[in-house]
């Protein structure tokens, strides 16, 4: 850690974002340089987890980070011979440094801030108590000298040699300018009377008719001259039609047939006559329709009985029977004969339990044991029979369990060729 008192006074207003550690050193002769372990962009990302400070306490310290005060700026590099810095920011606009004690992973640590709510307030730590107000004192003058102010609050002979580190950061941590204060109103006896009066009081006639609504007029009275009386037409009925006239007869004269020129008889006109003449003719009988062109009744249809498909003859036990209980051989006979649904009944070699061999599809033999319960047969505990016949004859119309084939052709005992 380095102090130079020989600095360049020349404060520039932005940082040299291009400039090596030891390039700046060279050319611009700093204030004060040295480590220090900088709070940045992943430090305030795991803050703000609660759960991490326990996990990651070692990852949450600052990294350390060479800082360089100069010309009005600080400059933070990875190393001392870093090319170019990770960060640079001019200390134009910071009037204040606050010391910090509760970080509970970085001790010794302070902060820079400006009045600007918008500017980005760094964070420092240090090594001990001594270091920090050694950097704390080199940013305060060099921000005094960055924003042209003269700082009399502090200086090398203000403070004795036995003063206690609480002064030190009184007066270290103390702003070196205030903000500028928003336009205030001006204290005068004429805005005090002014502001005494309430403004509910000072309501005059033109506030008044900038606030009075619009009056629709009234309509005019009787009192009122020039006042006509509203005339009330009485909507006239609509006039009543003339009623239908009735129907005149027609006045033409008739020619009576029997008597033209004498007086008017009884007798019909020559209209009435030819009229009624024609109605006098008799109309000719319909044809009678015979019979036979007469559309039948429609009869409803007869209700055909359903006949119950003759169920298959029992087979014979000798149709199906294999007497012997080799197995070998009754598997070489269904073989030879290749055809699907060929089966027979043999003796189990174990007991006298029958089983079942059936030549099923892919000429695979499949073989099922038929088992006898309370007097009826199955081959799969679900379907019972009375006599191992009606099984073979119930499994003719259906697939045998876990196949598609169904039982054919018996090979029988007189087809054996021994």
């Amino acid at each position: 850690m380095t102090s130079s008192s020989g600095m360049d006074a020349n404060i520039i207003p932005e940082p040299y974002t291009g400039l090596g550690a030891q390039q700046l050193l060279q050319h611009h002769p700093p204030r004060h340089t040295g480590f220090l372990r900088k709070r940045g962009k992943r430090e305030r990302m795991l803050e703000s987890f609660r759960l991490t400070r326990s996990l990651l306490g070692r990852v949450l310290r600052w990294r350390q980070r060479f800082v360089v005060i100069s010309q009005g700026c600080i400059y933070c590099y990875v190393s001392e011979t870093a090319t170019k810095p990770l960060q640079a920011f001019s200390l134009i606009g910071y009037n204040r440094l606050l010391s910090m004690d509760e970080e509970p992973t970085n001790r010794w640590t302070f902060s820079i801030t400006s009045p600007d709510p918008t500017a980005k307030i760094h964070f420092f730590a240090c090594v001990s108590d001594v270091d920090r107000m050694t950097w704390m004192r080199a940013i305060r003058e060099e921000m005094v000298q960055a924003n042209n102010i003269k700082d009399d609050c502090f200086s090398a002979g203000s403070l004795a040699s036995n003063s206690s580190s609480k002064d030190v950061y009184v007066i270290l941590q103390k702003p070196i300018f205030e903000p500028p204060e928003s336009d205030s109103e001006e204290d005068s006896e004429e805005d005090d009377e002014a502001e005494d009066d309430s403004d509910y009081d000072q309501i005059n006639d033109l506030d008044l008719d900038k606030a009075r609504r619009p009056r629709i007029p009234l309509p005019p009275t009787p009192d009122d001259p020039g006042y006509k009386a509203p005339t009330t037409e009485v909507q006239k009925a609509p006039a009543k039609l003339p009623p239908p006239k009735p129907h005149k007869a027609n006045s033409e004269k008739h020619t009576y047939i029997n008597s033209p020129k004498g007086p008017k008889t009884n007798s019909l006109p020559a209209h009435a006559t030819s009229s009624a003449a024609k109605s006098a003719v008799p109309k000719p009988n319909p044809k009678p329709v015979p019979k036979s062109a007469a559309i039948p009744a429609q009869q409803p249809p007869k209700p055909t009985l359903k006949v119950k498909p003759e169920s298959a003859p029992v087979p014979d036990e000798k149709e199906y029977f294999f007497p012997e209980n080799n197995r070998d051989k009754a598997l070489s006979i269904l073989r030879e004969q290749k055809d699907q649904g060929t089966y027979l009944v043999r003796m189990s070699r174990s007991n006298d339990q029958k089983v079942l061999s059936v030549m099923t599809e892919n000429d695979v033999i499949k073989e099922y044991k038929i088992m006898q319960k309370e007097k009826k047969v199955t081959i799969n505990n679900r379907d019972f029979y009375k006599s191992v016949g009606d099984l073979l004859v119930a499994y003719k119309g259906k697939p045998l369990p876990n196949r598609t084939t169904s039982l054919g052709r018996a090979y029988s005992s007189t087809d054996l060729r021994i």
